[in-house]
């Protein structure tokens, strides 16, 4: 019988030890457009129940515009914009910030929100 060997695998982690990953691990997706939306957008706001929805998702834009987040190691109210710039030279990919919110204030580009 021939031995099992397992290759080597490389994580890249953050300053908390969590790793950092730029895939999919489900196929949630939701194109928001905050415009259309009374208040900021959270895996809460889905009307999913929470056991089913992760701590952060992930966005990828669709139009250009500014987006305004709380990301995941700030504290709850302190928020960080993505530039229009970021957005424009992102277009179609996924950005790599860990978001626990979309504040409707100040976003104005369409994102697809995915985890």
């Amino acid at each position: 019988m021939k031995d099992f060997k397992t290759s080597p695998k490389t994580m890249q982690v953050d300053k908390f030890g969590d790793v950092q990953f730029y895939q999919l691990s489900n196929s949630y997706e939701e194109i928001v457009d905050m415009s259309d939306r009374s208040g900021d957008f959270t895996t809460g706001s889905l009307g999913v129940n929470q056991k089913f929805t992760p701590e952060f998702f992930l966005l990828i834009p669709e139009t250009t515009g500014q987006i305004v987040v709380e990301l995941v190691a700030a504290d709850e109210g302190i928020s960080q914009t993505i530039s229009s710039n970021q957005v424009a030279e992102n277009m179609g990919k996924m950005l790599p910030y860990k978001v626990r919110k979309i504040v409707k204030i100040g976003t104005t580009a369409k994102v697809s929100v995915v985890w």
